[in-house]
Order: structure tokens, then C-alpha cells, then sequence
């Protein structure tokens, strides 16, 4: 599969997705959608923090997101009815963010979903 496919495959349940390296380099995103440095950054230093990331935030588009359910792998996180949802692969990342049209459960369970085919694909 290419990296668009997989993009593909979390459907109409994101607004925007990115699925990038470790590194920063975008693999495949939805169209016109990227990460600025410091928002990867972010997502790093959040993962980084072990535990200690149930209390982490990360700004976006200019909003405070909060964490709402975390995992080693799977961070969901909100501002109001606007969601972000991550989930970290051995080699890559898999960012999702949803409007207020897209229900919570549905973009975090098609992250998970699509993180977890990558993990069996060695990703």
C-alpha cells in the first residue's frame, strides 16, 4: 500500500490526517494539511514525557488541546467539540484532527485502526 492508502483508510472520520517519520518528514497527508515545526515538536516532547504526559497539552491552530484518554501509543485529545487524536508507531506517527461534525469515538477508533495495520506492517 502507499502511504496516501493509508490516509485513505481513516475515511470521512478526520477532518485533516498526517502520517509522518519520527524524524519531522511527512509521508502522506490529507490535502493541504501540514504540522509546523513546533506542533511536532509538541507531539514529541508529549510522548517523551512517559506518564508524565496525562497532564501535557499542545497548542494547534491556536487552541489549547487537552488530553481526554492516553495510552503508550494512543493520545485523544480536545478543545471544546475539536479533537485531536495520535497514535505513534515504531517508525512514524499517524495525526488526526477532527471538527465539530465528526464524532469523537469515530476518528480515534479509525487512528487506532489504521496505527495498528501499520504496527503489522513493521511501521
Amino acid at each position: 500500500m502507499s502511504w496516501a492508502q493509508f490516509i485513505d483508510l481513516l475515511g470521512n472520520n478526520v477532518t485533516y490526517a498526517s502520517i509522518f517519520k519520527t524524524d519531522g518528514k511527512i509521508l502522506a497527508s490529507t490535502n493541504g494539511f501540514t504540522l509546523t515545526e513546533d506542533e511536532f515538536t509538541q507531539i514529541l516532547n508529549i510522548y517523551d514525557k512517559g506518564s508524565a504526559f496525562l497532564s501535557a497539552s499542545m497548542k494547534f491552530h491556536g487552541n489549547e488541546y487537552s488530553i481526554l484518554k492516553a495510552d503508550s501509543e494512543n493520545l485523544q485529545m480536545r478543545f471544546h467539540s475539536y479533537g485531536l487524536m495520535m497514535s505513534r508507531c515504531k517508525k512514524c506517527f499517524i495525526f488526526a484532527y477532527h471538527n465539530d461534525r465528526i464524532q469523537p469515538q469515530n476518528c480515534y477508533e479509525a487512528v487506532v485502526r489504521v496505527a495498528d495495520i501499520l504496527r503489522s506492517y513493521g511501521y
